[in-house]
């Protein structure tokens, strides 16, 4: 029992605290309920980008173009460099670097994946490159078709507004390979892709852009 007792007084105790800060300090409660309630639109945000499902935008986000350098290197031969120019949404948020979904230091993706975190007291809404890899013959000869698909936004999001998919635009670039060896692809300096190839060995680069408006 009287463990019990000691129990609910420290229980007690703490629900007294929690008070106290509550009323001696309100703008910091609400200040903290601001952050979560930005940490829930931009989870919300990235759902929606994943899905290619329109959203009504809860809270003022501010775009940032982002460039990343796709570059592949050809054996004996001048490397192919694009930029890669995707939208990525930052909104100012005083905490502590965190990330709440997707992993760390990935610059690209598999799968379509929106990374959401906190850095330098921004929180980032972030639809990371997605690359694939299709491989096929044509003609007797071997064709790699790089896939790297991006997202830009268009638009104002500012609370109420809709951001929803408009239209996609597709670049191509072509390359055919005169001597064997690897070829490798890099985006922002990371390898994505490792390719072996021959002489006469083609190659596609879809550069796939994804336009979403808000309106």
């Amino acid at each position: 029992m009287k463990v019990q007792s000691k129990i609910l007084i420290m229980a007690g105790a703490v629900v007294m605290i929690g008070i106290l800060i509550f009323a001696l300090n309100p703008f910091q409660a609400i200040f903290s309920y601001k952050l979560l309630y930005l940490r829930r639109a931009a989870l919300e945000i990235s759902e929606a980008l994943e899905r290619n499902s329109p959203i009504r935008v809860r809270e003022n986000f501010y775009i940032n173009n982002t460039i990343l350098k796709l570059a592949i290197n050809k054996p004996r031969e001048q490397s192919l460099e694009i930029l890669l120019n995707y939208t990525v949404l930052v909104v100012p948020y005083d905490s502590p670097d965190l990330y709440i979904k997707g992993k760390p230091g990935r610059k690209f993706e598999k799968f379509r994946s929106v990374h959401v975190y906190i850095k330098d007291g921004f929180l980032y809404v972030d639809p990371k490159p997605v690359v694939g890899v299709e491989e096929e013959t044509v003609y007797g000869r071997k064709l790699y078709k790089i896939v790297v698909t991006i997202v830009k936004i268009i638009g104002d999001l500012k609370p109420g507004a809709v951001l929803k998919f408009n239209h996609t635009e597709v670049t191509l670039y072509e390359r055919f390979y005169d001597y064997a060896g690897e070829a490798l692809v890099y985006i922002g300096g990371d390898k994505a892709v490792e390719l072996k190839v021959t002489s006469k060995t083609m190659l596609e680069v879809y550069i796939v852009v994804e336009y979403w408006f808000s309106f």
